[in-house]
Formats: C-alpha cells, structure tokens, sequence
C-alpha cells in the first residue's frame, strides 16, 4: 500500500512498485488507464500478477499491459465486506467479459431481478449463496443492531 496525499499520481505509484520489488498489483481500470500513460517499458518490474476490479477491463488495456510488462491483468471481484470471491486465476485463460470463475469458500450463483437462477452466459445480479453454509464472517458486525444485517439477504 502506498499512502499518498493529493492527487493520484500515477508515476509516483510505479516508481514505488518498481522501488519496492511489488509482485502484484490491483487496481481498478481507471487506474490501469493512467498507468497507461507512463511508458511501462522504462521500468525495472518484479511483478507476477496484475488484477483489475471494480468494474469490467477493456481488451485494449490487457493487451498493452501485456505488451509493455509481460504481465496480464487479470479480472476480480469482491466486496468491501469480503475477501477476492471471483476471478480470473492463473492457469484460467483470460476471456473479454468474463470476471473468471468463484473463489474457493464461495457458491456464487447469477439471478434475475425475481431471484432466480440463471443460467451459463446470461447477464444478472452476482449473488453470493448463504445456505446451507454462510461463507466465514460475511455480513457480520456491520450492521447495528445485527438483525439488520440480515435484510440485506433475499431469497432466503
């Protein structure tokens, strides 16, 4: 983590991820777009992996992030209250438009707008399973009082 003041610079970030020997990255692609605009070439990388998340990346900036690193971003998505629950894991081959495949300790399914279940390749609301088994400490404590916590929890 780099703890920075002002604007997102993003020069001063890679220089801190060469400085420091960083081998992996995350960053949402607005930040991959400013990373752009340096000349990735010029530095000296120990970087293994490159994630994306918070919204889909485009194929043009895989591409040069490859090009100029060697490295491919790949995608991720998680919530604030959760740790990484989908990505594109190595060995996975990158794919324009897919965030990968659940994430171990998740049962990630993709419903419609009445809770159902969808199926492969059709567009829908991410929606992490709670039963049988409720993944570790998802949705605890934020909430106060706790039964609150529970509303957030449809087609129960």
């Amino acid at each position: 983590m780099y703890n920075y003041r002002g604007k997102f610079d993003p020069k001063k970030v890679l220089e801190k991820v060469e400085e420091y020997e960083v081998d992996s990255v995350c960053a949402p692609p607005t930040v991959w777009r400013l990373f752009l605009l340096e000349d990735l070439r010029k530095y000296n990388f120990s970087l293994k992996e490159a994630v994306s998340a918070g919204e889909p990346l485009n194929q043009e900036i895989i591409e040069r992030v490859q090009k100029a690193t060697g490295i491919t971003v790949r995608e991720g998505y998680r919530q604030t209250e959760t740790t990484l629950q989908i990505r594109t894991f190595p060995g996975i081959k990158v794919k324009l438009g897919s965030m990968g495949k659940e994430a171990p300790g998740f049962n990630i399914g993709i419903l419609d707008n009445e809770n159902r279940e969808l199926g492969t390749g059709e567009e829908g609301i991410i929606a992490v399973k709670v039963k049988p088994t409720k993944p570790v400490r998802l949705m605890e404590g934020y909430l106060d009082p706790f039964e609150k916590n529970f509303e957030v929890f449809v087609g129960q």
